[in-house]
């Protein structure tokens, strides 16, 4: 009976990790409202990104990348690499001229609310 408790807790604790682990790097995207679409011109004059811009605001913002993969990876169209510094790589995952992705993750303003860390 306690191995059975065990198994249960453990079995919850993993599903709770992935479940984080998975959703830390995701993003369920939908097309941006008028009032989102407005606060992109915002974001881009601070040199921020967000989940949802165009190919051209995220090059208004932050300029030309340093590489761009155009090769279909992965359900994605064009791949971005912007290098900020000798030890890191920022990657920008486009699907049809649209920012779906970032890696790392945390280079977007979210628009979830209460989440996301400024650039």
């Amino acid at each position: 009976m306690k191995i059975q408790k065990g198994c249960i807790i453990l079995l919850i604790f993993l599903w709770g990790c992935s479940t984080t682990i998975a959703g830390s790097n995701s993003f369920l995207y939908s097309t941006p409202s008028a009032q989102e679409r407005a606060k992109f011109k915002d974001y881009i004059k601070k040199g921020y990104i967000e989940l949802g811009m165009t190919k051209e605001e995220v090059r208004t913002s932050w300029g030309e990348p340093k590489s761009i993969k155009q090769k279909k990876t992965n359900g994605y169209d064009e791949i971005w690499i912007y290098v900020p510094n000798w030890k890191f790589k920022d990657q920008m995952y486009f699907k049809k001229g649209v920012l779906v992705r970032t890696d790392p993750d945390y280079l977007v303003v979210s628009r979830m609310e209460g989440h996301g860390i400024l650039p």
